[in-house]
């Protein structure tokens, strides 16, 4: 091989543009270019790749240093707004990034074609895409479907129903079995399970609607198992007895262990909506019990299944489905939302349930023509003879539960965009604050009157509870979009505080409406919550330099919202142990603040 072999890499500008041959330069930077002396031109030897790359990244140090001078010599409303601006930089790529070198480059761009090959064979097999997406267990049953149309002499339809009509008999009999445990205690009468329906349709369904009302009570008095099935039955019993003082002592004798023995069974077959229901209820009920794991497990299974039967796909509905199925999908799904966003506030857990694509919200039927009434048990009406409610109101229950599926997607937006950063960067969030309460103010508009209460002008009466929930929860979401602001003293909101009273104030109102008609006892979490919301905002003004009269109506408010939280607490609502205890240092961090100003 030839020594001392020339580098192309080596020569000068010029030698290399005319692609002559060049020596180069010595060790100690003479030129050894023959061509540039004869033809009288300045020879130029071009930076090596190196010194190139550290120019640059010597220039994007000098610029760091330069940007974290400014922060630290800038206010603080300046700082965040010179990181909102370098962040908003960095996302679109308008930041200097540093030279890599040539090896580097093709190492990156070699890889991204790689990767761009695998998803281009991904991409040439939709039928495997289609399938996993609508779920497996659907796949298979769509596959054996086409199996059955397709070539009948594979599996015949009467091998089929003679296998399903095997595991049907098979689970009976060990129904049968497993019942025989139970013998020794007493199953429930007519009257007591028709106490307990009527309590858990009349107080705990029309907050959820987990049960699509007309769809099940029509498969009820048919025996149409699409609808209803022992197990929801067993389920249903077991929220309900919670709150009858004649069948709680008896809610771990019968309804508890029967809906769970049922549980094994149901889920050894194909999922429906029925199983989807159950296992929402199991959920609230084990939520009730403090089993907040078995809880979320529960509900897990019941946000799989969804997914699994392809509820949320835009063409899911077809010809051959009925009017009332279509319904009772859609409300049972939301039911799974809106319990997937009070599961994940009341247990500080991200939520589950994000689709980007949401099926149609419910229809709001004309339920004004249905009327709600409290009811009580024969205990419970001589306890609570002093709750002043006559006669009946308009339900309006569906109507109810349509808007308050838009309320929960609103309160998910504000558990995303302003819950899920860290406070250091809440100036980010101003645009979504604004943007958010903008909508919420056009969508209050168009909210019907008979739902949406003007706590300044409450009626004498308390509407039904369901009502006075989603009034709470619209004033609860309120209090969550600004308090972070106003607890950080964050100039990006500088009106939060005042805009976190008026909700707090109505909140209170809300809940005082709701004591003076019906029992405290019949809080759920989201009252507790926004009771919790109420009490810290009053709880700060108590302790600021409020007014006296204004120091006195939030010791008042403090009055009507503390019973609630002691409520939630007795009943082991979901996540108020910890509330409670955040009240209690808030309280207790305010009292030696103000022993401290005192002379």
């Amino acid at each position: 091989s030839r020594i001392g072999k020339r580098r192309y890499a080596a020569s000068c500008e010029v030698c290399r543009r005319r692609k002559r041959r060049c020596d180069g330069r010595e060790e100690n930077g003479e030129s050894l270019c023959k061509f540039c002396p004869q033809a009288g031109i300045q020879w130029v030897f071009p930076r090596s790749s190196e010194a190139s790359r550290l120019e640059s990244v010597s220039a994007a140090a000098d610029a760091s240093h330069a940007f974290i001078e400014q922060l630290a010599s800038a206010g603080d409303d300046d700082r965040e707004r010179m990181l909102m601006e370098w962040t908003k930089q960095r996302d679109e790529g308008e930041l200097s990034k540093p030279v890599v070198s040539t090896k580097t480059r093709r190492k990156i761009v070699k890889k991204e074609e790689v990767e761009q090959e695998k998803l281009e064979e991904v991409d040439d097999v939709p039928e495997v895409r289609t399938f996993l997406y609508f779920g497996f267990f659907s796949s298979l049953h769509r596959l054996a479907q086409s199996l059955l149309r397709l070539r009948p002499s594979l599996v015949s339809l009467t091998e089929l129903q003679t296998r399903a009509a095997l595991l049907q008999d098979a689970l009976n009999r060990l129904l049968a079995v497993v019942a025989n445990s139970f013998s020794e205690f007493r199953t429930p009468t007519l009257q007591e399970s028709q106490m307990m329906m009527d309590s858990y349709l009349c107080w705990q369904n029309p907050r959820y609607e987990v049960i699509c009302r007309p769809a099940f009570e029509s498969s009820l008095h048919s025996s149409d198992p699409t609808f209803c099935n022992d197990f929801l039955l067993w389920c249903i019993c077991s929220q309900a007895s919670r709150h009858i003082p004649e069948m709680r002592d008896r809610l771990h004798e019968f309804a508890v262990p029967r809906a769970h023995l049922l549980l094994a069974v149901e889920l050894s077959r194909p999922s429906a909506i029925t199983t989807v229901q159950d296992l929402l209820l199991i959920s609230g009920h084990n939520a009730a019990e403090g089993l907040y794991s078995q809880a979320w497990v529960m509900a897990g299974y019941a946000f799989r299944m969804i997914e699994d039967l392809g509820w949320a796909r835009p063409n899911h509905s077809s010809e051959d489905q009925s009017e009332q199925l279509r319904t009772a999908e859609l409300c049972t799904y939301w039911a799974a939302y809106t319990w997937d966003k009070t599961l994940s506030l009341s247990l500080a857990k991200k939520p589950t349930m994000r689709p980007k694509d949401k099926p149609p919200l419910p229809s709001a039927v004309d339920d004004g023509a249905t009327f709600w009434k409290p009811f009580y048990s024969p205990v419970q009406s001589t306890e609570f003879t002093t709750m002043p409610y006559s006669g009946a109101q308009p339900s309006f229950e569906m109507t109810c539960f349509r808007y308050s599926c838009s309320l929960y997607q609103f309160l998910d937006e504000v558990l995303e965009h302003v819950y899920s950063i860290k406070e250091s960067r809440l100036l980010q969030a101003r645009d979504f604050v604004l943007s958010l309460r903008d909508r919420m103010i056009a969508w209050q508009a168009q909210v019907p009157v008979q739902i949406l209460l003007d706590a300044d002008n409450l009626p004498p009466v308390s509407p039904p509870a369901h009502v006075i929930q989603f009034n709470l929860l619209v004033h609860t979401i309120w209090i969550l979009l600004y308090r972070p602001f106003a607890q950080t003293g964050s100039l990006a909101v500088p009106y939060a505080a005042t805009a976190c009273r008026k909700p707090a104030q109505d909140i209170a109102a809300c809940l005082r409406l709701f004591k003076n008609s019906f029992p405290v006892a019949r809080s759920t979490y989201l009252f507790v919550y926004a009771a919790l919301c109420s009490a810290t905002i009053d709880n700060g003004r108590r302790y600021q330099r409020e007014s006296e009269p204004e120091a006195e109506k939030a010791r008042e408010r403090l009055e009507t919202t503390l019973p609630i939280l002691a409520h939630g607490i007795r009943s082991r609502i979901p996540g108020t142990p910890k509330m409670f205890g955040a009240l209690m240092q808030m309280l207790e961090s305010a009292n030696a603040l103000q022993q401290q100003q005192q002379p």
